[in-house]
């Protein structure tokens, strides 16, 4: 599992160019602060014998100030009821709670207030079930949220997702409307091992930053050993151990294992972290990496029902763009690069009747393009522009019959036009996917087809961009976006619903001019036959809708916009008709 998704702070991106010619930003052996505490509380049904995380498919434990658990504790779980007989608990709850831990529903007020009245019922924690309401969420939605009431919460609080909330529901009521949950402090936790999940066979090197953290729940102790065993596909078992003298009490630490060196096989490689320390089932961690026939990739390969994008409000914030991309280092014998893969999950919400409002551009970048051992990125893919190697495209409107189609996409060089790039051995190269949303003006992010998530290194590995931020990356999942090399056969192209779909308003039923405009912009149209209704929309860079005409009963006309007062920019002209609809961008040059 992988943080919660942050903004990539600039004193690590400066450490980092300092440690990257030897390791990439190697995981090293490190002591966290005492406050470092995501990820280290996990909730158990042991009726069921489930257990959740936070964060993909689990919950998020709202950071109140007032209250941290520092002990293990088990409770009973039941649904909370307000006067009303709703389990929404706005207002006063009815009944006792105390020691107890109470089920709420999500919606009508604000998570703060539900712990409010849960605290004031005596209940020890409260958590709070999501809802699929929200056009994007899915099972494994998990709610974020910052408290607007000025009263503090001396309770802790947690939000679930659908598919843990559905799970402590069938708990409680299979069990007559009370069970007992856990909250368990986590001691071992964050294994890392690959670079990425997905590296070709023929890609293969040495892995430098195999680690665990670990937090010493128990008094100050001695020789410590902690374990990496590696199972190979060929069934033979490889060993790796770091042995620490002293781990104070409390101490939060990350170890790292001794570089490893992988053979060169295809298959999965299972890698299972324990420690002498703490020898209960649930301190032996699991992860694993793959060796492929020629895919790189940051994705697990398992895809899940949800998918990877913005919201629709960052996206907006964002000047409806949204870049994402993925880290890919090459092993010592280089390779050639032919195709990227990914897929798209909702081209119904996003693609218009105008292909080149439904653009998807790939890019590959050399990441340490003047060869100095520093990767290049440090606040935004612009870092890059002089390391553009290679580029492709996905061109729609095609809308997808099953949205969890991959599809592939040709390289081709940059210099040379060949459909292929030459990769330097040894070194990193980042897959960039772009989308600008600003000429199809749905006001829908692009989503993409993803995976569950993986642990990486606190390096940018699968960044993006949000509102002019750096981010590196997704809580809860991996988008598909993957490297291909030589060899590999493209995924065909994508199934589409029949074209009927689609109602394209054809070119000869409307002309815009003056383009570029000044003073006027002048929508002249042709249509086929007399419309009930025409709506003609001027739209801002930004989306926002300036100014909106409407009429009725025409085939032939003229509708005329006053762009005297507009800043010189790009704008959108959007046409809704009765015989299909497209949206054109138009420039505006006043020099007032």
């Amino acid at each position: 599992m992988k943080p919660t998704q942050h903004p990539i702070n600039l004193n690590l991106v400066t450490i980092y160019k300092y440690v990257a010619m030897v390791l990439f930003l190697a995981c090293s052996t490190a002591v966290f602060g005492q406050n470092d505490d995501f990820g280290t509380l996990k909730i158990r049904i042991p009726s069921t014998n489930e257990v959740f995380e936070e964060g993909l498919c689990g919950f998020w434990q709202y950071p109140s100030s007032i209250t941290t658990i520092d002990s293990e504790f088990c409770a009973p779980l039941v649904w909370a009821h307000d006067f009303t007989g709703d389990s929404l608990c706005c207002d006063s709850i009815a009944n006792d709670y105390t020691g107890k831990i109470v089920l709420i529903r999500r919606g009508a007020c604000e998570f703060c207030r539900k712990a409010i009245m849960a605290e004031q019922a005596g209940a020890v924690a409260v958590i709070v079930v999501n809802h699929y309401n929200n056009a994007q969420d899915n099972g494994c939605s998990v709610p974020t949220g910052i408290c607007e009431l000025g009263s503090p919460i001396y309770i802790p609080m947690f939000l679930t997702s659908r598919v843990m909330g559905e799970a402590l529901i069938a708990a409680v009521e299979g069990n007559g409307g009370q069970t007992e949950i856990c909250l368990d402090l986590v001691r071992m936790l964050e294994p890392r091992d690959a670079y990425h999940y997905l590296t070709p066979y023929t890609q293969v090197d040495s892995l430098k930053h195999i680690s665990i953290r670990c937090i010493n729940r128990g008094p100050d102790t001695t020789n410590v050993t902690f374990r990496a065993t590696i199972k190979r596909p060929d069934g033979q078992e490889d060993n790796l151990s770091v042995v620490i003298d002293s781990l104070d009490s409390n101490a939060n630490v990350r170890v790292t294992f001794p570089p490893y060196l992988p053979p060169a096989i295809i298959g999965v490689f299972k890698v299972v972290y324990s420690t002498n320390l703490f020898t209960e089932p649930r301190d032996t961690l699991n992860s694993q990496f793959v060796h492929t026939n020629y895919s790189f990739g940051t994705d697990t390969d398992i895809l899940t029902a949800g998918s990877v994008g913005l919201s629709d409000a960052m996206f907006a914030a964002s000047n409806f763009k949204f870049d994402a991309a993925s880290l890919y280092f090459t092993g010592p014998n280089g390779g050639e690069a032919t195709y990227v893969t990914f897929g798209i999950a909702n081209t119904a919400e996003i693609f218009t009747p105008d292909p080149s409002a439904n653009i998807v551009g790939v890019t590959l970048f050399d990441a340490d393009y003047d060869e100095d051992g520093v990767i290049d990125l440090v606040s935004s893919f612009s870092d890059l522009e002089s390391g553009i190697v290679a580029t492709g495209e996905y061109v729609g409107p095609c809308i997808f019959a099953n949205n969890k189609v991959l599809f592939s996409v040709p390289l081709t060089d940059v210099l040379t036009g060949n459909p292929s790039f030459d990769l330097k051995p040894s070194h990193p190269y980042y897959v960039l996917l772009s989308y600008d949303g600003l000429a199809a003006s749905t006001g829908r992010c692009i989503r993409y087809v993803g995976t569950t998530a993986h642990n990486y290194c606190p390096f940018p590995s699968t960044p993006y961009v949000a509102g002019g931020i750096l981010y590196d990356g997704f809580p809860d999942n991996e988008i598909v976006q993957r490297l291909e090399m030589e060899g590999f056969t493209p995924f065909p192209p994508p199934i589409c619903l029949p074209s009927s779909t689609f109602t394209a308003l054809d070119v000869s039923k409307y002309q815009i001019s003056p383009n570029p405009a000044s003073d006027w912009l002048v929508l002249d149209l042709n249509l086929q036959g007399v419309n009930d209704k025409v709506t003609v929309s001027l739209v801002s860079p930004q989306g926002n809708i300036l100014e909106i005409k409407v009429k009725e009963d025409i085939r032939e006309g003229k509708i005329v916009f006053d762009t005297n007062a507009l800043p010189s920019g790009s704008y959108l002209v959007r046409i809704r008709t009765e015989e299909g609809s497209v949206a054109r961008k138009v420039v505006v040059l006043n020099d007032k």
